[in-house]
């Protein structure tokens, strides 16, 4: 299950702490933690670069305690996801679970034009925040319900039920 190449770099750098050996870890693995910052931020170019660059900064200093349980990507996702959460609570944003099915609103701009494609992200957009992020998670990035469940500090069944929610309410506004 683990990447060789990210167990050697890790090893190298936490022994010689060689700016090289850390821009080879990072070009590895930045583009996947942009891209769920990206998508976790709405779209917020802004917030994904202050998500990303804090998430390198923690996941550097934490390297030495990283216990190979889970991929590096999954690791560096779940401090990403970490430092998502304590954004939304610093800008008082509740990441709530369980969300009832008529608080999912439809807009007239989810389909513009009937015939025209759907604008996945747009409809991704509307959902509520804790719909969203386990759908990205684990339709979109391909995560299991127990890493996410992990990074989000749930059960798994609270994954797999929730994800079950956020399917039927992006099928509600995708129709």
């Amino acid at each position: 299950m683990q990447d060789p190449l990210d167990l050697i770099l890790v090893k190298s750098f936490l022994l010689i702490r060689d700016e090289k050996v850390f821009r080879l870890i990072y070009h590895r693995h930045n583009k996947s933690l942009w891209r769920m910052a990206i998508r976790l931020s709405n779209g917020d170019i802004m917030v994904a670069d202050d998500l990303v660059q804090d998430a390198w900064i923690r996941a550097m200093g934490k390297l030495d305690t990283f216990q190979w349980k889970s991929t590096l990507r999954t690791w560096l996702v779940g401090i990403l996801v970490f430092r998502w959460r304590e954004h939304l609570r610093q800008k008082n944003i509740e990441l709530r679970y369980f969300e009832p099915m008529e608080n999912v609103l439809v807009t007239a701009d989810t389909r513009p034009y009937p015939d025209m494609q759907i604008d996945i992200g747009r409809t991704l957009a509307q959902l509520p925040i804790g719909y969203r992020t386990i759908l990205t998670l684990h339709d979109l990035e391909g995560y299991r319900h127990e890493d996410i469940a992990d990074m989000l500090d749930i059960a798994v069944g609270t994954c797999k039920s929730q994800l079950h929610h956020a399917r039927k309410a992006f099928r509600k506004l995708y129709t």
